[in-house]
């Protein structure tokens, strides 16, 4: 029997945290923390987690060689960050 799949996987900083510990102006361009829902999360999230630990940037995660269909590219597309008026919008994948 294979092991229940997990539905939610964070690594690094949440936004919030992230505000606190560096003030709003310092938020730019490095990523500290990503945050994801969707099937087998954890999974997605390996690869994350290495780059995470070598200083990913925003233009990193803009410019991959896309993978389709997988639930990770959603993390390709993200234009607008939590604290904006809707929690999360993604351009379409094209």
């Amino acid at each position: 029997m294979f092991p229940p799949m997990e539905y939610y996987s964070t690594c690094g900083l949440s936004e919030e945290n992230t505000i606190l510990k560096f003030g709003e102006d310092n938020v730019e361009e490095n990523v500290i923390g990503l945050h994801v829902m969707g099937p087998s999360a954890g999974e997605v999230f390996q690869g994350f987690a290495v780059a995470l630990r070598c200083g990913l940037i925003k233009q990193q995660l803009d410019t991959p060689v896309r993978l389709h269909p997988v639930c990770a590219q959603v993390l390709t597309n993200l234009t607008i960050t939590q604290r904006a008026t809707d929690a999360m919008m993604v351009r379409g994948n094209s």
